[in-house]
């Protein structure tokens, strides 16, 4: 979806419902990640372990940016 939305102007018919379906599918993929994935990953570490997990997480967490296609 990112590689078509790079393809198309913003004023392309097509560029609002791809963005919506975007939307969609991060929304969802972030629901999981709360509701589900989060969770077992809690009940199956210590909070050591969680600690140790978050401060590898960290500083690649902001750098989206540094890997999609900017205009």
């Amino acid at each position: 979806m990112l590689k078509d939305l790079e393809d198309l102007n913003a004023d392309d018919p097509q560029f609002n419902d791809i963005v919506a379906k975007l939307e969609f599918e991060v929304a969802a993929q972030v629901r999981e990640e709360e509701n589900e994935l989060f969770p077992k990953l809690a009940a199956s570490c210590s909070p050591q372990k969680l600690d140790q997990l978050g401060q590898l997480i960290r500083p690649v967490a902001g750098t989206v940016g540094d890997v999609l296609p900017v205009r």
